[in-house]
C-alpha cells in the first residue's frame, strides 16, 4: 500500500499546471520516497486547455480522472474514492503553503483520523485580503453556531487516515467547499480524532497566481450548503 494519496482537483490550471505537477513529484519524493506515493488529479470541468495537458502527462506516480462539473467536493470525493494510500491529503495545485503543513502533519498523522491545516490559530501565517478575512470569519462563526465545531478552520489543508475516515465520507455530500466542513462536522460525530495545525504561506507560491476562490458566487453555494446540512443532517 502507498503511504500516502496527495488529491488535487484542478480547473483551468494551464499556466501552472506542469510546473507545480513537477514542483509536488519532487517534494512528496523527499518525504516518502519514489513509490511511496501518488497523486490523483481531479480535472473539474477546465475551459482552458487544462485537460489537453492532463492527457499527455505520463509518471507511474500520476493518475488524472475526469468530473464534467465543477466543484470541489466532488473532486475531493471522487479523489477519495480512488485513493490507495494509508493516508489521504487534500490539497491545491499551487501549494499555497509550501510543503511546510505536510512536514508538520507527519509527525501527528498516527496520531489523529483528521488533521486541518488552519489559517485561524496563532503560529499561522497569513495573506489574505480584508474581504476574505471578513468572510473567513463569518463562516467560522457560523460553523460553530450551527454545528459546535471545534475545528476553527476548515478550508485549508485536510489530511485523513483512509480507514478512520471511510464511514463518514457518504454522509459528505457537498459538491462545493462545504464538503471539508462535514469532514470536521460528522468526524465529531463519530469521534474520530481531530487536530488542526498551524500554516505559514509560502510567499513564493502567492506569486504564482491569486486564489480563485469567488467569495460571492462560492460563498452563497457554501452558505446554500451549510443551511441544508443544518435543517437535513444525516443519522
Amino acid at each position: 500500500m502507498k503511504t500516502v494519496s496527495f488529491c488535487i482537483p484542478v480547473y483551468n490550471e494551464e499556466k501552472i499546471l506542469i510546473s507545480s505537477l513537477e514542483k509536488i513529484n519532487s517534494g512528496l519524493t523527499k518525504f516518502f520516497g519514489e513509490k511511496g506515493y501518488e497523486i490523483i488529479i481531479i480535472e473539474n470541468g477546465s475551459t482552458d486547455k487544462t485537460k489537453k495537458i492532463l492527457q499527455k502527462v505520463k509518471h507511474k506516480a500520476v493518475s488524472v480522472y475526469y468530473l464534467k462539473k465543477k466543484g470541489l467536493g466532488l473532486a475531493y470525493k471522487l479523489g477519495i474514492k480512488q485513493a490507495k494510500g494509508k493516508h489521504i491529503i487534500l490539497g491545491a495545485i499551487d501549494l499555497p503553503f509550501g510543503f511546510s503543513d505536510i512536514k508538520r502533519a507527519i509527525n501527528l498523522w498516527d496520531k489523529y483520523d483528521i488533521i486541518y491545516g488552519s489559517k485561524a490559530l496563532p503560529d499561522s501565517v497569513v495573506y489574505s485580503s480584508w474581504e476574505r478575512k471578513l468572510v473567513s470569519i463569518v463562516y467560522r462563526y457560523l460553523l460553530r453556531l450551527f454545528f459546535r465545531v471545534s475545528i476553527k478552520d476548515t478550508q485549508g489543508t485536510v489530511f485523513l487516515k483512509k480507514d478512520s475516515i471511510s464511514k463518514i465520507i457518504s454522509l459528505c455530500s457537498a459538491d462545493n467547499a462545504f464538503f471539508t466542513a462535514q469532514i470536521a462536522i460528522y468526524g465529531e460525530k463519530f469521534n474520530l480524532k481531530m487536530q488542526e495545525i498551524p500554516i505559514k504561506f509560502d510567499i513564493n507560491n502567492l506569486k504564482i497566481r491569486s486564489s480563485r476562490f469567488n467569495i460571492f458566487k462560492e460563498g452563497q453555494h457554501m452558505l446554500t450548503s451549510m443551511i441544508k446540512e443544518r435543517l437535513f443532517p444525516k443519522k
